[in-house]
Parts: structure tokens; C-alpha cells; sequence
């Protein structure tokens, strides 16, 4: 159990950082208008300012995190929050080749 559960704590932590390098990415992207944002809450949270669609960003994949952890011994939540750092890892990965 203890091996499972320092994955899924690493798992978490590099989503979390995957989140924040993509923030980042799409920030500079949407600045320099190379790029639009996909995710149509995100562009409204855009349209207010840079600091709201940080904010709602962080605010939305912070409380997907904090529930994937209160589930961490629920198979699903391991393949969700595995799925969701692949993903977030493949958007990081368009980021950086594409822009």
C-alpha cells in the first residue's frame, strides 16, 4: 500500500506542475496570438484578465486534485488523475514544440 500510495502523491505533484507549465504555456501563447484557448470557460476567464483565467484555472484543477485524493483508494480515481497527467503531459509536450 505504501509504494501505491507515494505514486499517486507523485502522480498529483506532477500534475500539478504539468497545470502550471501549461498556464503558463497558454498564457504566453494567448498573449502573443499564436493561440486561442480551447477550454470555453477558460477564454471567458481570459476575456476578464490574465490573473481571473490563472485564478479559475488553479481553482479547477486544485479542487479535481483535492477530489481525486479524498478517492486515492478508488481504482477510477487512480486511472483518472493517471489519464489526466498523460494528458496534461501530451498538451505540455504540444506546447513546447508547436509554439
Amino acid at each position: 500500500m505504501k509504494g501505491r500510495a507515494q505514486s499517486f502523491y507523485l502522480a498529483e505533484a506532477l500534475l500539478l506542475l504539468l497545470s502550471i507549465a501549461d498556464s503558463a504555456l497558454t498564457h504566453r501563447s494567448l498573449e502573443a496570438g499564436v493561440a486561442t484557448e480551447a477550454n470555453p470557460l477558460l477564454a471567458a476567464a481570459w476575456s476578464v484578465s490574465p490573473l481571473t483565467f490563472h485564478g479559475v484555472k488553479a481553482l479547477l484543477v486544485l479542487s479535481s486534485a483535492s477530489i481525486l485524493h479524498r478517492l486515492r483508494e478508488v481504482p477510477a480515481a487512480r486511472v483518472t488523475l493517471a489519464t489526466a497527467t498523460l494528458l496534461y503531459g501530451a498538451v505540455v509536450s504540444w506546447h513546447l514544440v508547436h509554439v
